[in-house]
Formats: structure tokens, C-alpha cells, sequence
């Protein structure tokens, strides 16, 4: 994954921590369930 890449996720990780926080859980779940099928592993995946 380029470095572009990797922090567009991390920003965008970390809007939805923030959202989450607010309590917009429901308003989150397409943009979720899109996210989960454009990287099904997420970060733990990633090889060592």
C-alpha cells in the first residue's frame, strides 16, 4: 500500500472513532460495511 494510501485510511479511521464517539453509529454502517470490502483484512493482517 503507498504511504498516500495508508494515511488517507488512518485519517479516515480516525473520523469515524470520532463519529463513533458522538454516537452516529447507524449513520456509519454503509460507509463500514464498504470499507470491509475494500480492505477485508483491515491493518491486522498485514504481513510481518
Amino acid at each position: 500500500m503507498t504511504r498516500l494510501r495508508e494515511l488517507r485510511l488512518a485519517a479516515v479511521e480516525d473520523r469515524i472513532a470520532a463519529e463513533l464517539a458522538l454516537g452516529a453509529h447507524r449513520d456509519l454502517v454503509p460507509e463500514l460495511r464498504d470499507l470491509v470490502a475494500e480492505h477485508p483484512c483491515g491493518s491486522g493482517c498485514a504481513p510481518s
